[in-house]
């Protein structure tokens, strides 16, 4: 079993990237912003489990990046039925997409709203 997912989602986005908030349930918790290489990384935690994952910034051309999301599927709340919300600091959305149960096995993602282009 693939213990790690990929979600691309392709974004046409006119302000920079800078800070990312993911939304599990009632707590915001904000990502720690770093860059290596020119690549920007957004690591954040879901859960009490705490785990940390490793979201990617790839520049396409001068207004569309993706994010490539990765993500430890062993974790419980991730198996299960969750939403993730993706939004910049000043609260412009960039991705919503919701989490089925075993989405990891069938690769299944739906996306709402900027972000609209997903990969298994």
């Amino acid at each position: 079993m693939n213990l790690s997912t990929c979600v691309k989602l392709c974004c046409h986005q006119k302000m920079p990237v800078t800070s990312l908030f993911v939304e599990r349930s009632t707590p915001l918790q904000e990502i720690q912003t770093a860059r290596r290489g020119g690549c920007r990384h957004f690591h954040f935690s879901l859960g009490s489990e705490a785990q940390i994952s490793t979201m990617l910034v790839e520049p396409l051309e001068r207004d569309d990046f993706f994010l490539t999301l990765h993500i430890d599927t062993r974790l419980p709340a991730i198996r299960g039925l969750m939403d993730i919300d993706l939004m910049l600091l000043e609260g412009k959305e960039v991705a919503t997409y919701l989490m089925m149960e075993k989405w990891q096995e069938a690769g299944y993602t739906h996306s709402i709203g900027v972000a609209y282009y997903t990969i298994p």
